[in-house]
């Protein structure tokens, strides 16, 4: 949900891109017995191992605001979208977070026909590194435009340390999708050494979009990896900040919302489809077990 939005094919080549190989082979290779009765020993890929370190399952009839913020307003992040967002788009029923997008113009807002939600975990749940995930369900319609996402949060004034402005604070894009497209997209973005905004992504078709998925990254000292429902798709290296990506060494915070309009998906609405809602059975955060 960048300010400036570019195309999400891949904008770096070269050691940034993390090939597939980055999958690896995670089992042990058996030990070779050469010619000469040589015993040579392979050492295994060491899989790193996850424990739950903070989740909200929905499971209430609330949101915990123990452990979320509304985002509330109009034409929020300057990314021209038309919806006005609001708290009363927000609900927790059966087990799920409910973001629902409609038609409607409040009298605070003229200038939007649309409201929907945002939230974020901003001061209530930052964290550096992890196997972050959540399993979803989004709406697919003209002008819509899911989105689980994370942003660094030194881009908000704390104390006497002023914030930085977007691309610097880096983005990092679990899932977006917009209009009927079939893809899930995976993206970060960054600020390189002039300040410029860069970035790194790719997409993966899914066979029905609108059918729940687990959209994930494992996000370490070297690198970011994504995923939907365990198969890699998209990479980038961050290892000692190589190429400007010092960002991704920062706390971020999570965020869950449904634009409607904006630069990447349109201004076309179909409003035939509206009301729409993004479902989210859970968001887990894992941290790597040392």
């Amino acid at each position: 949900m960048n300010t400036c939005r570019l195309s999400l094919g891949v904008k770096l080549t070269g050691s940034l891109v993390i090939a597939l190989l980055l999958l690896g082979n995670t089992s042990c290779e058996k030990n070779n017995i050469t010619d000469d009765d040589e015993v040579v020993l392979t050492p295994p890929i060491i899989e790193p191992k996850y424990e739950l370190a903070w989740s909200d399952e929905f499971d209430g009839t609330t949101l915990d605001m123990t452990k979320w913020n509304y985002d509330v307003g109009y034409n929020f992040w300057g990314n021209f979208e038309q919806e006005n967002y609001q708290a009363a788009n927000i609900s927790v029923n059966d087990g799920h977070l409910n973001i629902l997008a409609k038609k409607q113009t409040l009298a605070s807002a003229p200038a939007s026909g649309y409201t929907s939600g945002r939230i974020n975990t901003l001061n209530k749940y930052e964290f550096t590194y992890g196997k972050v995930e959540a399993r979803m369900k989004v709406p697919k319609s003209k002008g819509l435009w899911p989105a689980f996402w994370m942003l660094g949060v030194n881009m908000r004034t704390r104390g006497n340390v002023p914030g930085v402005s977007w691309p610097a604070c880096g983005e990092i894009d679990i899932l977006e999708t917009i209009n009927t497209e079939v893809w899930a997209s995976a993206a970060a973005h960054w600020a390189m050494s002039n300040g410029l905004h860069t970035s790194v992504g790719n997409k993966r078709n899914l066979a029905d979009p609108t059918d729940y998925h687990v959209y994930s990254i494992v996000w370490n000292k070297e690198s970011i990896k994504w995923y939907v429902d365990d198969v890699f798709y998209n990479g980038l290296w961050i290892k000692d900040g190589t190429a400007s990506t010092s960002e991704f060494h920062l706390p971020f915070n999570i965020i869950l919302n449904l634009a409607v309009g904006g630069e990447w998906p349109g201004q076309i609405i179909d409003e035939t489809k509206l009301p729409a809602t993004m479902l989210v059975d859970y968001v887990r955060v894992y941290k790597e077990v040392q």
